[in-house]
């Protein structure tokens, strides 16, 4: 059993038709066009994965930022029913204040290392994406090239048999 995908094979299999014209040389041609957009899709499908996953993971990280400044806002004032209000007093201020403003203040590098890994990422991808591309335009050329000397192959031996078998000396 061959690794080859069933449409390869086919392919193959139609291209031993001796007729240029035949509809099985022009579904070969065909299945190999469409194998070649698929793996350039599947392509794309593993690199827009990981941008996702990446876009998720810096999400996460400015959601978690965004919360640990929340989390050290002092909570709001509460009215009882019978008009009582309930304040947050810390005991020390100063520390809470410190370590808020210490957060906020690791906000720009924080956002700068996100923005970093968000474009080496995208750097990543595209590198893919041209590969991928690549890749498929290589394939072409080859199957180009192969298709170009069996035409090659043909003309030879319809040229020689167009001789006959006593060529003229």
């Amino acid at each position: 059993m061959s690794d080859q995908p069933e449409a390869l094979r086919l392919a193959e299999l139609f291209e031993l038709e001796d007729d240029p014209e035949s509809q099985y040389r022009k579904a070969a041609a065909l299945l190999r066009r469409q194998h070649a957009e698929i793996e350039l899709l599947k392509a794309e499908r593993d690199v827009l994965r990981a941008e996702r996953d990446q876009a998720r993971a810096c999400l996460e990280r400015a959601t978690a930022l965004i919360g640990g400044i929340h989390a050290l806002m002092y909570p709001p004032h509460v009215a009882l029913p019978d008009g009582r209000m309930i304040v947050f007093r810390p005991e020390n201020p100063h520390e809470y204040l410190q370590a808020l403003s210490d957060r906020i203040r690791a906000l720009p590098d924080e956002l700068a290392a996100l923005k970093e890994e968000t474009d080496a990422l995208r750097a990543e991808a595209d590198k893919e994406r041209d590969w991928a591309g690549k890749m498929t335009a290589t394939a072409e050329a080859a199957r180009a090239e192969r298709e170009h000397m069996v035409e090659l192959q043909r003309l030879q031996i319809a040229w020689l048999l167009a001789r006959g078998p006593n060529p003229p000396q």
